[in-house]
C-alpha cells in the first residue's frame, strides 16, 4: 500500500545528509524549505495522538495515502504564507505501509486531517478499512452539500513515530523533467528511481 510524503527539492541534501526524514518536532532545528501552513504545524505539535506510541502529531513524520492532497493545492495557488515557488520544486517521497511494518516502525494512523478534533486515529492495520479509499482513487476531492467531509477525509494520514530512515523511500515522483535531472544529480546513483508523475500534481 503506497504512502507519500510531500518536500521541497532543496530539502532533498539535508534529508540525505541526515540520513532520512524527521519529525516536525526536531526539524524545526534544521535548516530547510518550508512548504507547509506554519500555524498548522505548530497546532500538531500540541495535538495529542491517542494510540499507539501517543505523544503528539508533531513527533511524527506524516505521509498521505494519495497524491494531489488539499495541501499540494493550497501550495499551486500560492496560498501558504512564507512560501511562493508553486508545486513544480515539490517531489514526493514514496514508501509503502508494508516497507514501514517490515522495517519494524513505530506508526499510526488516521482517518481524516490529523489535525481536526474529530479525526480518529489507529494503531491496527485492521482498521484500514477505515480510510475512504473510493475518495482516494478520484481526481477531485472538494466538499459537497451531500458530502461536506470530503476534504478531511482526503486528508488522511500514515504517521511514522520519530523518524523515517532514507533507505525505505522507494521512489521519488517530481513534476517535470527539470526536477527529476535535478533529483538525479543529487542521488547520483540513482537509487531510488526518480520519474516524472505529472498526474500527480495540478
Amino acid at each position: 500500500m503506497p504512502i507519500y510524503h510531500i518536500s521541497h527539492l532543496r530539502n532533498l541534501n539535508r534529508i540525505l545528509q541526515e540520513g532520512g526524514l524527521h519529525c516536525d518536532r526536531k526539524a524545526q532545528d534544521l535548516k530547510s524549505v518550508n512548504i507547509g501552513h506554519m500555524h498548522i504545524k505548530e497546532r500538531r505539535l500540541r495535538r495529542t495522538v491517542p494510540v499507539g506510541s501517543r505523544g503528539s502529531v508533531g513527533d511524527y513524520v506524516p505521509f498521505y495515502f494519495a497524491t494531489r492532497s488539499p495541501m499540494l493545492f493550497a501550495i499551486s495557488r500560492g496560498a501558504v504564507e512564507g512560501y511562493a515557488e508553486g508545486q513544480n520544486p515539490v517531489i514526493y517521497l514514496c514508501s509503502t505501509v508494508e516497507t514501514v511494518q517490515q522495517a519494524r516502525l513505530r506508526w499510526v494512523f488516521t482517518e481524516g486531517h490529523a489535525d481536526m478534533d474529530y479525526t480518529d486515529f489507529f494503531d491496527d492495520l485492521k482498521d484500514l478499512d477505515k480510510v475512504d479509499w473510493a475518495l482516494m482513487k478520484q481526481r477531485y476531492w472538494n466538499d459537497t452539500n451531500d458530502d461536506p467531509d470530503r476534504k478531511r477525509r482526503r486528508q488522511a494520514e500514515f504517521l511514522v513515530h520519530d523518524f523515517f530512515p532514507w533507505e525505505l523511500v522507494n521512489y521519488v515522483g517530481v513534476f517535470d523533467d527539470k526536477a527529476a535531472h535535478a533529483v538525479d544529480l543529487i542521488l547520483q546513483k540513482g537509487n531510488p528511481p526518480v520519474g516524472v508523475e505529472r498526474g500527480w500534481y495540478y
